[in-house]
């Protein structure tokens, strides 16, 4: 069963008491208005159009349905992402200011040192922070690669090997990447790095094999 929305008309000035970006865990979600349209956009995802549905719930594309609330202890609006199926909040997602930014904005916009230097701050304030272990940032990696954000994602596997420079895996996904975006020997580089770390990783091993054929060493 799919509930059914009645499409709202947006008011301008609602618009500009929700534009923003709003914290989300480890990530965050930027919402915006273009033209005549609301827009929310995840990090690393491409942008869904949302409606208004209430005077203060809106739908996206995705069926994702999001509330703004009143903080009580600032009075700016936070974000709530809803459960449908059981009318309760699974997240809330407080309004960043406008010069705060996340490591992995940085990564988006072309600024690798500045990210890298960002998940280095974080993981030595917290090292059990969940934006910076690793099996999260590799995670994230292959979201990206699998949405066609190769580019992306092959930054992010980068500082990955960075952080954890003993972790055989971390290698073995920058190397995975870097061969998609077809830069062959420096993914042949990390496969071998990712190998002498794990000389049981087999994966490592055929995809070498490989390499060197389509080089023709």
């Amino acid at each position: 069963y799919v509930p059914a929305y009645k499409k709202m008309n947006l008011d301008p000035k609602k618009i500009t008491q929700i534009n923003g970006r709003y914290r989300q865990q480890d990530g965050l979600i930027k919402i915006y208005a273009s033209g005549n349209r609301l827009y929310k956009k995840n990090l690393g995802t491409d942008p869904i159009e949302i409606f208004k549905v209430s005077d203060s719930t809106y739908i996206g594309n995705d069926n994702q349905l999001i509330m703004f609330k009143p903080n009580s202890k600032n009075g700016q609006l936070d974000l709530q992402l809803m459960n449908p199926d059981k009318g309760n909040i699974d997240f809330t997602c407080e309004r960043m200011k406008e010069t705060e930014k996340l490591p992995f904005e940085f990564l988006e916009n072309g600024e690798f040192e500045k990210a890298l230097t960002a998940y280095q701050a974080i993981k030595k304030s917290d090292s059990k922070d969940r934006s910076i272990t690793e099996e999260n940032l590799n995670q994230v990696g292959y979201n990206l690669l699998t949405s066609g954000k190769g580019k992306l994602a092959q930054d992010l596997f980068k500082i990955n090997t960075i952080l954890y420079p003993f972790s055989s895996n971390a290698y073995d996904s920058y190397a995975e990447a870097c061969m998609k975006n077809n830069n062959l020997d420096l993914a042949i580089e990390n496969y071998k790095l990712s190998l002498k770390l794990n000389s049981k990783n087999t994966n490592a091993v055929k995809m070498l094999e490989e390499l060197q054929k389509k080089k023709g060493t």
